[in-house]
């Protein structure tokens, strides 16, 4: 009898306003989903309402090349391209639940040692400025930045101020 092997695999694409909450991420959860986002408005007076019935009518035989040239990259680079905006968008909607977690992990470095120190005020103003930047929920005060790096082990010491040690800005 002849067999064969078969590995299944599938592309899921979704398009919407509004991305769902994920009860968990890291790693697995990365490396399969890319947010792509469409922020260009069109003004009004600029669409075209027969756009898609002229792209497939006039450029069906260059749309499908373009699909097939665009798969092709894909198998060569065995995967798809990551530009840095689809990486910060993909970031930014994993850790939305979490802004300190994709703060920390962008911007802080833990060397554990324990003259790399950054006080905790700047650690706040820090974060509060990164989630403003991005459009993420900002912690709503120290006490819940405290609480969010404490989560991810990072530790703060107290002497005349309160300080996080064994941390260090990655820029």
């Amino acid at each position: 009898s002849s067999g064969f092997e078969f590995q299944p695999t599938a592309q899921h694409v979704f398009s919407t306003n509004h991305l769902p909450r994920l009860p968990e991420t890291g790693v697995a959860i990365e490396r399969r989903f890319l947010v792509i986002p469409f922020n260009r408005v069109v003004a009004e007076d600029k669409r075209d309402p027969n756009m898609a019935d002229d792209l497939f009518r006039f450029g069906a035989l260059g749309f499908l090349r373009c699909v097939v040239d665009g798969f092709q990259r894909v198998l060569q680079q065995k995967g798809f391209s990551r530009p840095d905006v689809v990486r910060m968008e993909t970031l930014k909607w994993m850790h939305s639940s979490n802004p300190v977690n994709l703060f920390a992990k962008l911007h802080l470095e833990a060397t554990g040692k324990s003259e790399d120190r950054i006080a905790a005020t700047e650690m706040f103003n820090k974060c509060q400025i990164f989630c403003v930047d991005n459009k993420l929920p900002p912690p709503s005060s120290q006490r819940a930045l405290k609480t969010a790096l404490e989560e991810l082990g990072f530790t703060s010491t107290k002497s005349s101020t309160m300080q996080w040690t064994g941390v260090q800005s990655k820029t």
